[in-house]
């Protein structure tokens, strides 16, 4: 359904905390908000990239949802090296939020709803991922895990938050990898040097989602992205020395494999979006 696919798709310095132990919020999530990461595999096109979603696809998609959208906010990624980039899986192009207020609200917006099929395509056409692919996932606003929460007081440079969406292995159980990154993986990550903040979520099944369970797994079978993770640090140098520079010694779970051990992708953005499509009126590119 391109509307899901391409449509939505495209849809903490100096009194830090310890940090407060793990800790899970088991209620049921209420607010909700779609998390929309964007890459552009030909960086030359991010221009090309705004230029169609701030003039036609966000106000396309804000007309159609706006009575049951309450935050539309777009983020432009940080455009790390090349070599990280292929190291770390990360997308480069931006990562969009939308508000509602709860996942029916979101299926409302949908249902029977003649203006999300009403989408003027990107350049090359829906299709056309050379040019720009997207991945959405449905969390709750607020991190059902909250694993480190550090103070991030403001600063005058944006902060340096690495967001990922992840899976475990083949093989490998919800049950078996909850039990390693909650029980190990996390109080170590927890400990790196420089971290600020640290959160997950687990992602929400879309109600209103048309596709079969078969169409909703990955080509090997498995789902797709159930968890999601973000990492808050000072800034790019502070997260190289973290993980680049001088990386820190994991304890591998039983699968094995090489950090972060899972299968995933990921992107780095800052604490404030460049775009707020329901309140700022922007100069397009």
């Amino acid at each position: 359904m391109r509307t899901w696919m391409i449509g939505l798709g495209l849809v903490l310095a100096a009194a830090f905390s310890a940090g407060t132990p793990a800790r899970a919020d088991t209620a049921d999530p209420k607010a909700v908000k779609i998390y929309i990461m964007i890459d552009v595999p030909d960086l030359t096109n991010l221009g090309a990239l705004d230029r169609w979603y701030m003039t036609y696809h966000s106000q396309q998609m804000h007309r159609a949802m706006r009575a049951w959208q309450k935050n539309y906010l777009s983020y432009r990624s940080y455009i790390v090296p090349d070599d990280v980039a292929r190291r770390y899986h990360v997308w480069r192009g931006r990562m969009t939020e939308i508000y509602y207020d709860s996942l029916g609200d979101f299926a409302e917006g949908r249902k029977n709803n003649p203006l999300v099929d009403m989408l003027d395509p990107p350049p090359g056409g829906w299709a056309d991922r050379s040019f720009a692919r997207s991945q959405p996932v449905i969390v709750p606003v607020n991190p059902q895990q909250v694993y480190l929460q550090g103070r991030v007081p403001p600063k005058e440079t944006p902060y340096f938050r690495w967001v990922i969406y992840f899976r475990y292995p083949a093989g490998v159980s919800e049950a078996e990898g909850d039990k390693w990154l909650l029980g190990t993986h996390v109080p170590e990550m927890a400990k790196v040097p420089g971290l600020r903040r640290y959160f997950g979520y687990r992602t929400l099944e879309d109600p209103a989602d048309p596709a079969t369970a078969a169409e909703k797994l990955a080509p090997d079978n498995r789902p797709r992205y159930g968890r999601v993770e973000e990492l808050w640090f000072d800034d790019y140098k502070a997260w190289r020395k973290a993980f680049v520079d001088t990386p820190p010694a994991f304890t591998k779970p039983g699968w094995g494999g090489e950090f972060p051990y899972v299968d995933y992708i990921s992107t780095f953005i800052g604490e404030n979006p460049d775009v707020d499509f329901l309140n700022d009126k922007r100069v397009i590119p």
